[in-house]
């Protein structure tokens, strides 16, 4: 929390006093949930900007949105750097004991944020593949499709996720298509930035990072003109 709420030359803008003691309060009616606070960072674009008012709506819907509304939580913008952020921190448990499972939190975090995209007229981002060639398969993958007779998995996936970025979609819809093709996807969100740092590609139990795909995967995030 240091680092979240110290001054900063830039400046940071808190929602009001933050409250430690507040914030970590429900944890005593669940002492058995060990990691009970959940963080969270939303950014914008360059040269994009919102008020301390925007941003304690935005907070608010994407709290809704994730089911945590009713969660002890703050935020702090940061404007230190070239990308607007807000960290949001909240308490897991609620006063009630009800714990908040955050299962598939990083999809469903993505999800909302295009929501509130639509929704406060802030620029859409969609996925673009780096220029660059597929991973080669290994010697031991070649080896397993010939005795099983089926696609290894890595070139699986490569297949499915050159389908999925046709016509260079909005996140959302290539997360609908991954999803709806038996992909499970896990982003990788900068704590540094705020931004999508990469993503991994999950496909019957087989899990690859976009980097070991090959360098056509490892995605980065483009502005949506």
């Amino acid at each position: 929390m240091r680092y979240l709420t110290a001054d900063s030359k830039a400046g940071h803008v808190k929602w009001g006093e933050v409250d430690v003691a507040l914030l970590n309060a429900p944890s005593r009616v669940r002492p058995d949930i060990r990691k009970p606070i959940w963080h969270a960072v939303l950014s914008l674009p360059e040269k994009e900007r919102l008020d301390a008012c925007q941003w304690k709506a935005i907070c608010r819907d994407f709290l809704s949105g994730m089911g945590l509304q009713h969660h002890e939580s703050t935020f702090v913008v940061h404007n230190e750097t070239s990308h607007q952020h807000v960290h949001i921190v909240v308490n897991r448990v609620d006063f009630a004991g009800t714990v908040w499972s955050g299962e598939f939190d990083g999809k469903r975090a993505i999800a909302v944020a295009k929501e509130l995209e639509r929704k406060y007229g802030l620029k859409e981002e969609v996925f673009k593949p780096q220029s660059g060639a597929r991973a080669n398969l290994s010697r031991n993958e070649i080896e397993m499709a010939i005795r099983t007779e089926t696609l290894p998995p890595r070139l699986t996936l490569q297949q499915l996720i050159d389908e999925a970025v046709v016509g260079r979609p909005r996140i959302d819809i290539f997360l609908s298509r991954m999803s709806a093709a038996g992909v499970d996807i896990q982003p990788n969100i900068s704590l540094t930035t705020g931004r999508i740092a990469g993503l991994a590609f999950a496909y019957n139990g087989i899990a690859f990072k976009g980097s070991q795909l090959g360098k056509a995967y490892s995605w980065e995030i483009s502005k949506r003109e």
